[in-house]
């Protein structure tokens, strides 16, 4: 198996995936509503809850994260 050159997999990380039902987004895309958006708000009230649950108040901990939208599915 080859490494990866993109990112250190020795690191722990997590993979989260947050789902919109059907109906939802077949409203939305059919509202020309921008879902790229969501990405933003979804990450920001994924960090927030992270950290207060960590109990980390302050900027000392940091992380980074990947985030992809996918407008397709079932």
């Amino acid at each position: 198996m080859n490494p990866s050159h993109i990112m250190n997999t020795w690191l722990s990380h997590f993979h989260v995936t947050f789902t919109l039902p059907g109906p939802v987004i077949r409203i939305l895309l059919e509202k020309r509503f921008q879902c790229e958006g969501l990405i933003t708000t979804v990450t920001g009230v994924y960090w927030k809850e992270l950290l207060k649950s960590a109990g980390c108040h302050s900027r000392e901990w940091q992380a980074g994260s990947i985030a992809t939208l996918h407008k397709c599915g079932n």
